[in-house]
């Protein structure tokens, strides 16, 4: 199959189809959304040699292969069943009650007990609403929210129930009207300081009696006989207290994941001068993981080369801009180097540095794109340098790794937005630098910084002590 040219739906219906007729025994399953993505995922389990279904995504993960690196940040889980499922919403909804297109399959199963710990919650319904269901819905940067999980109401308790909760997850309760999210309850995320009474997830095969608890007065009460309060696990409700404070960001989206693991590799990378025999001399070896925004690395170096390269032994090099500089390289083939990102108000250091112009060498793919001024273009090859028309010294390298360019861009428009029971300005400002400084913003609270020029990707964080904590991390 040709993965390249079906999305992660198509190729596992036909995996599934596949291994099934191969006499393997495999699950459809599928989260609606990821904690730091828009779109839902799909991918197959099947069982190991203890019974128990492990997932990996087709065709080129084993089973846990993607679990570390993906699988794991996945929301609410469901497998597609050939039965119905009685207590899906399909069948619980009034005649004219909405449901989220995501969530309005009949033949539903949910599965979330076996990648996260789960609890099912009961939340108070201080208002009345016609729907036999509820939800629970994740941040999206399209539509706002896009729900993952349905609760069923109860009227009698006024309260709204939900199983299968994951820990260390945000949520926002609402319910569906024509099309639309109403809130009934605060944000929040629950939070455990242990798991000693839930199962860790794929240590069995058949589903667990879950924890019941009841959220009153802000804490989580048992539903059994002796009503205690449950002192491991909390709720954490998400709404500004009435102080202010000034949040300085830097990122409207954090690093991702599979860039964070190409960042390791480039780590060792070799810079090489070669004089106009074809001599070569190792002149600087990369002893740290770059970070994905343009820095500058030092060596010592006395010597003229009529070509620079920059190699990774065994990987490719993923180098998005690649400068090379000194303070003596002749007027005539060198120009002013591109400015090092500020991140504070007191970041800032003279350039006294000259960057050399050459041509690229055709080496690899893309071997121009490091060289363009694009930090959103990078080159794949097994090498990238530059040729010069005379040999000239070399001192200093300023590097850039591929990245999504999710940092703050000079020039760019951005907006702050707060929570505070729905997505309220913090006020507009255009970048003069590599940072933002919001003053006197409600704390405590959500943000979400939003570019109004440029990008998709955006994501809501927290802001303790001058550092922000984007909803993808478990911190609290």
């Amino acid at each position: 199959m040709n993965e390249f040219k079906m999305n992660c739906f198509n190729i596992t219906t036909w995996s599934c189809n596949i291994l099934r007729a191969s006499g393997i025994p495999v699950y459809f399953e599928f989260t609606p959304q990821y904690r730091d993505r828009d779109n839902p995922h799909y991918w197959c389990a099947s069982p190991d040699s203890t019974n128990i279904p492990l997932p990996y995504t087709v065709p080129n993960n084993n089973l846990m292969d993607d679990w570390e690196s993906e699988l794991q940040y996945s929301s609410k889980v469901y497998r597609r069943t050939y039965g119905a499922n009685r207590k899906t919403p399909h069948f619980t909804a009034r005649p004219d009650e909405s449901i989220p297109a995501e969530l309005a399959i009949p033949t539903l199963l949910d599965v979330t007990w076996r990648y996260h710990p789960t609890i099912t919650l009961r939340v108070p319904l201080d208002l009345f609403i016609d729907n036999n269901n509820v939800y629970l819905c994740t941040f999206n940067t399209k539509t706002e929210l896009t729900a993952v999980a349905w609760g069923k109401v109860d009227y009698k308790k006024r309260e709204a129930i939900f199983e299968q909760v994951p820990i260390n997850h945000l949520f926002f309760p609402a319910y569906y009207v024509d099309e639309e999210y109403i809130s009934f309850s605060t944000p929040f995320i629950l939070t455990a300081d242990s798991l000693a009474e839930i199962p860790e997830p794929f240590s069995d095969s058949k589903p667990y009696k879950p924890l019941d608890l009841r959220l009153k007065d802000g804490k989580l009460i048992s539903t059994s006989f002796w009503r205690q309060t449950n002192k491991h696990i909390h709720h954490k409700p998400i709404k500004p207290d009435m102080q202010k404070q000034d949040i300085l960001v830097t990122r409207k989206y954090p690093i991702k994941r599979h860039l964070s693991k190409i960042y390791e590799t480039i780590r060792g990378g070799i810079l090489i001068g070669y004089n106009e025999k074809k001599e070569s001399d190792t002149l600087y070896k990369l002893p740290v993981v770059p970070q994905p925004y343009l820095q500058e690395f030092e060596f010592c170096n006395k010597k003229k080369y009529r070509n620079y390269s920059f190699i990774v032994p065994g990987h490719a090099v993923n180098i998005a801009e690649m400068e090379f500089l000194g303070k003596d390289i002749p007027k005539e083939i060198s120009i002013s180097p591109t400015p090092l990102p500020i991140f504070s108000p007191c970041a800032f250091k003279k350039d006294t540095l000259k960057k050399a112009i050459g041509t690229p060498m055709q080496t690899g793919r893309e071997p121009y794109s490091p060289f363009d001024g694009n930090l959103e273009t990078y080159a794949g090859g097994s090498s990238i340098g530059m040729n010069f028309p005379k040999p000239i010294c070399v001192t200093h390298i300023r590097m850039a790794p591929r990245n999504a360019n999710n940092m703050i861009v000079k020039g760019n428009r951005y907006e702050l937005m707060y929570y505070d029971c729905s997505w309220k300005s913090a006020g507009k400002q255009v970048a003069k630098d590599n940072y933002l400084i919001f003053q006197d913003v409600p704390s405590n609270t959500l943000y979400w910084l939003k570019n109004l020029d440029h990008g998709k990707e955006e994501l809501p964080f927290f802001y303790s002590e001058g550092v922000q904590y984007f909803i993808d991390k478990s911190f609290l």
